[in-house]
């Protein structure tokens, strides 16, 4: 009777130790629920900068300029929901990610993160992350008016970064220009700027 009490109560000890993740990945633009979406598990630690390509593509994934090693992965279901049940006690990163057409036969990669999520016992954690799957300046690339105005006399071409100079000391940039700095998503950017409107498309 003894033994069945000891290893009753270590089967509870245990397991009120063992902790779960669970959230949903939404549509950033229409709060739509996202099927089939990667929700991984990650270390600070699994951090890697070696050349081995084949080995980072089977088992780590890129975010922000660095390889990761995956710990743990899923897929959400129909409704955008994931769950990770059986963690321990540590501290953890949690990235959703999903791949979007992105130029003729190329894709791009959306991604949303949480770092350092300390897991402690008796506390369960619900996550929501928001994904952009569409580029909101895709459905006006080709427009050649403001979509407020809807005129195009005060229209300037949208450039990034510091200008490159040629040997004639020329940019190859027209006189006026709107700047808007360095680069933040090369997937997804306006090309054209109304200063009546100060509005990006």
């Amino acid at each position: 009777m003894r033994m069945k009490i000891t290893l009753l109560f270590f089967f509870y000890s245990a397991s009120s130790f063992s902790q779960t993740i669970t959230g949903k990945v939404l549509n950033i633009g229409t709060n739509d629920p996202i099927p089939n979406a990667t929700v991984c598990i990650y270390s600070n630690e699994s951090k890697i900068r070696d050349s081995d390509f084949t080995t980072k593509l089977q088992n780590y994934f890129f975010l922000q300029g660095d390889w990761y090693k995956i710990i743990t992965q899923t897929k959400t279901d129909s409704l955008g929901q994931f769950k990770f049940i059986n963690l321990s006690r540590s501290i953890y990163n949690v990235c959703a990610s999903i791949k979007v057409p992105f130029r003729d036969s190329f894709y791009a990669i959306r991604q949303d993160y949480f770092e350092n999520l300390k897991i402690r016992p008796g506390v369960n954690y619900y996550k929501i992350f928001r994904l952009q799957v569409t580029c909101p300046f895709d459905k006006t690339k080709n427009q050649s008016f403001c979509p407020v105005c809807k005129k195009s006399d005060k229209l300037l071409p949208v450039y990034f970064g510091l200008p490159l100079f040629d040997s004639t000391g020329e940019t190859g940039r027209p006189k006026e220009y709107h700047d808007l700095g360095c680069i933040v998503d090369t997937e997804c950017m306006p090309t054209k700027y109304c200063k009546r409107c100060k509005k990006e498309f």
